[in-house]
């Protein structure tokens, strides 16, 4: 939240000159960096100006390949969104632009809005897609394919959810859901939970799911 991903990899690529051009470079804007100013974050011209220039100068480049919309933001008009993303594309601050968290109605809106006028247009889009998780099947999934547009899918395992267990580790446990406060509680977002008992794991075999 802080952009040190952003310094990290800007210190790494200060240190390998030619590095730079076999990379394709992304990084996302509309969260706040700063909770006490009010025009720090959201997708307004005035805050996408601001956070593309921090972050080519943590960077230490000067341009972006891929610049992603965070998320949602239901103040800002799209227009003013995309417009400025032209902007910056026009200026070679940025190569392609991405929508992350933003409805299918949006996405088809702005995707529109880019042709009209011609405007840079959305590559690609982001959304949570796993076993937990699959409503962007419908809908987004839908979008993509009729636009033409790239699709990355976020938290393909559900927070660790689907991971299988550690490998030598015996006992059988539960993993908490996203959102759940208590371990144990798996079921409830699954109706049943992945367990490992000891006896499963000296025969050599998978876990087994029970309810």
């Amino acid at each position: 939240m802080d952009g040190a991903s952003e310094r990290v990899i800007g210190d790494h690529l200060a240190k390998r000159h030619g590095l730079r051009d076999r990379l394709v470079i992304a990084t996302k804007f509309a969260l706040t960096m700063d909770p006490d100013d009010p025009n720090n974050g959201g997708t307004g011209r005035k805050a996408l100006r601001r956070h593309v220039e921090e972050s080519l100068t943590r960077l230490r480049n000067d341009y972006l390949d891929l610049y992603w919309k965070h998320n949602w933001d239901r103040h800002t008009r799209l227009e003013e969104t995309i417009s400025t993303l032209d902007d910056l594309v026009r200026e070679g601050k940025v190569r392609y632009v991405g929508l992350s968290g933003t409805p299918a109605w949006a996405v088809a809106r702005m995707a529109t809005l880019a042709e009209w006028r011609g405007w840079t247009p959305i590559a690609a889009i982001q959304a949570e897609c796993n076993f937990l998780e699959r409503t962007s099947e419908g809908e987004l999934f839908g979008a993509a394919r009729e636009l033409g547009l790239g699709v990355m899918p976020w938290s393909p395992l559900a927070n660790g959810c689907s991971a299988a267990s550690t490998r030598g580790r015996t006992r059988a446990r539960r993993v908490p859901a996203p959102g759940c406060s208590s371990a144990g509680t798996w079921a409830s977002a699954l109706g049943r939970c992945w367990t490992r008992s000891e006896h499963d794991d000296q025969r050599g075999r998978g876990g087994r799911l029970s309810g």
